[in-house]
């Protein structure tokens, strides 16, 4: 047990002896070659300057219209930006198209739009992913199922397709594209904003109206739960997804709001589009990996109304521009070090990892070289000493003033502090020996010819001339 804890001891001594010496050689590595460590510090800190390390704090989100399934949308992401220490400020649009206008010219961040919305892909404005279905509802009043055939029933009838600028009127406007002149003429078409029209349908004023929103919308379940107001089934649901590219067909099974009586009686098909999260490409990689991580959290798993075929979040608008930062995200996943270290240096080493494991690969084999790097830099500074020695000994030898011997005295003395000041690699005790013996012959020979009687410096007579025949003497 003695014997063990005295290796123990030895063991903790011997360590404690290491990291000394690495830290001096720290510290003499930073005061004689102080450019080594410059330039290692710009290597490491250059991709710090290029890829913008902390990310604002604040952000501004177009939410769309009240109480649609924009603005819920966004009120989810705001509330999980809130967890990572973001502040989500969410700004009322006149709709999608809107929203999406704000961001192309700068005016928000992040826009909760809708897919098939056209902009000019110059503007840098990408993809982020789409998180869920929303389909085009028409609701009516009347009987269920009375509706067969939409194009003819909007015939002669009041019908709201809500303003310009709103992601119900795209939609609209691209499906009655392919309806006859003659037929539309007949249509009475009214440019009234949702929640005007919603209260206009349950009063009679006007005798249906579209509504682009999600199962869970707000405006969606009043509608579908007012008795007499029924949703219509688009019976060509699937022809229209193949004329408009960027829509798709979904389905509300029978029964859904109501099991007994089953309401609706019938499957109701729908063309849909997807909501969006859309961002400009210059928006702060580590905020678009935090709201792709959102976007995983919130709608990976979660228990959506409306399924799409390898989940959600993806891209489903093949026309938009995808931000690459979100295709890396989608394709790979969060990266190892998601959830244990803040999003800003998860998101900034998703980016920088090749970079980094390429200093590091450099980096390596400099390390590796340190200790013989090391002995070369203290022979190199133990040469310069040596030099030092030698020309003091040339003024003692060749002075002819006092002054100029007293001097050469004085740069001795400091040079044998600065040899006691210095760091000394463990490797290199035997190199230090020899000049330290060199030191001391030097010394012993000075003092040999020269003493201070009274504070002042007496030369002692020396007729066979030894000084001028020691080692240290070089030819002139």
């Amino acid at each position: 047990m003695f014997h063990e804890k005295k290796l123990k001891a030895r063991l903790v001594h011997h360590a404690y002896v290491v990291l000394k010496d690495e830290l001096r050689a720290l510290a003499s590595l930073a005061r004689y070659q102080w450019f080594i460590i410059l330039a290692a510090l710009l290597f490491l800190l250059a991709p710090l300057y290029l890829y913008d390390l902390i990310p604002p704090k604040r952000i501004v989100i177009a939410s769309g219209t009240p109480n649609s399934t924009a603005e819920a949308t966004a009120k989810r992401y705001q509330a999980f930006l809130k967890t990572a220490g973001v502040e989500a400020e969410l700004r009322t649009t006149a709709g999608a198209v809107d929203s999406l206008e704000q961001l192309v010219n700068r005016k928000v961040d992040v826009a909760i739009s809708q897919g098939g919305i056209p902009f000019d892909p110059a503007s840098g404005v990408v993809s982020l992913c789409s998180v869920e279905y929303e389909p085009l509802w028409f609701f009516y009043k009347g009987e269920e199922g009375a509706l067969n055939d939409l194009f003819d029933y909007l015939q002669g009838k009041r019908v709201a397709i809500s303003l310009r600028g709103s992601g119900t009127r795209l939609v609209v406007d691209s499906m009655l594209a392919f309806v006859p002149q003659e037929m539309k003429a007949r249509y009475d078409l009214k440019e009234i904003p949702t929640g005007e029209a919603i209260n206009a349908l349950i009063d009679g004023s006007i005798d249906g109206t579209f509504l682009v929103g999600g199962y869970d919308a707000g405006s969606v379940q009043r509608l579908l739960n007012i008795d007499g107001v029924q949703a219509a089934s688009f019976s060509t649901a699937r022809a229209l997804s193949k004329k408009i590219p960027h829509l798709e067909v979904v389905q509300v099974p029978r029964g859904t709001i109501t099991m007994s009586p089953p309401k609706p009686n019938q499957d109701l098909q729908m063309i849909a589009t997807t909501t969006m999260i859309m961002a400009h490409s210059s928006l702060h990689p580590a905020l678009q990996h935090l709201l792709m991580k959102g976007s995983f959290d919130l709608y990976r798993n979660g228990n959506r109304f409306f399924e799409r075929a390898g989940g959600f979040p993806g891209f489903v608008d093949k026309s938009t521009p995808r931000s690459e930062y979100a295709e890396h995200y989608l394709e790979k996943g969060p990266s190892a070090l998601e959830g244990y270290v803040p999003f800003w240096i998860s998101s900034f080493f998703n980016r920088t990892w090749l970079i980094l494991i390429s200093a590091l690969a450099l980096l390596y084999p400099i390390f590796k070289l340190l200790p013989a790097l090391r002995k070369m830099l203290f022979l190199t500074i133990l040469d310069e000493k040596y030099e030092h020695m030698y020309e003091i000994y040339l003024k003692l030898v060749r002075a002819r003033e006092m002054d100029v011997k007293r001097d050469a005295l004085k740069e001795f003395a400091e040079l044998e502090e600065e040899m006691r000041a210095m760091w000394v690699p463990a490797s290199c005790y035997e190199s230090l020996g020899v000049f330290l013996n060199s030191l001391e012959l030097l010394r012993a020979r000075i003092s040999a010819h020269f003493k201070f009687v009274d504070g002042d410096l007496i030369e002692i007579p020396d007729p066979l001339g030894r000084l001028t025949r020691e080692i240290f003497n070089k030819t002139a």
